[in-house]
């Protein structure tokens, strides 16, 4: 939302035969494209399968897979509101410590000023089981183990879709498919993920189907 006007940004993706590193908006209110936007000298990496959030006036973009279809381990941040008043892109790469781990597949959002980003697939091709929480302000990162399950019925965060809530609890539906460890799975039914963010930095979380 931006000056009461809703937008949908739109960053890489992949067509039949290319990985592509554009960016555009379209306006959700009248039904068009905004006029095409100036590139800026440097731009993330060509991507696909990665995941966007809102946050504020600003798209955060993690992970995906570049045109060799190697992981992405990095984290940027889309300037929208100078995009939209200026028509330049305007991106940051965030720093953090320790290093985000390249992933792809993976769903995220923005809560409290913290990118938590559930699950994926990293380089060794199996999904994780981690859900990582990334202080937007100061660059710090929290990994969390969600596998507390039996193991014979494992959750599975890659090809999934979930919804970030206020409160700290993403709900995850869906996910699942082949992994060397595992075999093939889905998830059987809807998962809870509740996470404690305060804003100390402490995080605790559980998790439940």
């Amino acid at each position: 939302m931006y000056l009461g006007t809703e937008y949908v940004v739109i960053f890489g993706g992949r067509t039949c035969s290319e990985v592509l590193d554009d960016c555009c908006a379209f306006n959700a209110d009248t039904m068009t494209w905004v006029d095409k936007w100036k590139p800026p000298a440097s731009t993330p990496a060509a991507r696909h399968t990665h995941s966007a959030s809102v946050w504020g006036q600003s798209l955060v973009v993690s992970g995906g897979l570049d045109p060799e279809l190697h992981a992405l381990g990095s984290i940027h941040v889309l300037d929208v509101q100078t995009c939209l008043q200026q028509g330049c892109v305007v991106w940051t790469e965030l720093n953090t410590t320790p290093s985000f781990k390249p992933r792809y597949s993976h769903t995220s959002h923005v809560i409290n000023d913290k990118l938590i980003t559930v699950g994926g697939v990293t380089p060794s091709a199996c999904p994780t089981h981690f859900v990582t929480v990334v202080d937007l302000q100061h660059g710090t990162i929290t990994d969390i183990n969600t596998q507390t399950f039996d193991p014979c019925w494992p959750i599975m965060l890659h090809n999934h879709t979930s919804v970030g809530r206020d409160d700290g609890t993403i709900i995850v539906i869906g996910g699942g498919g082949n992994c060397f460890s595992f075999g093939t799975h889905f998830n059987q039914s809807p998962i809870r993920i509740h996470l404690s963010v305060t804003l100390s930095g402490k995080v605790s979380s559980d998790a439940a189907h």
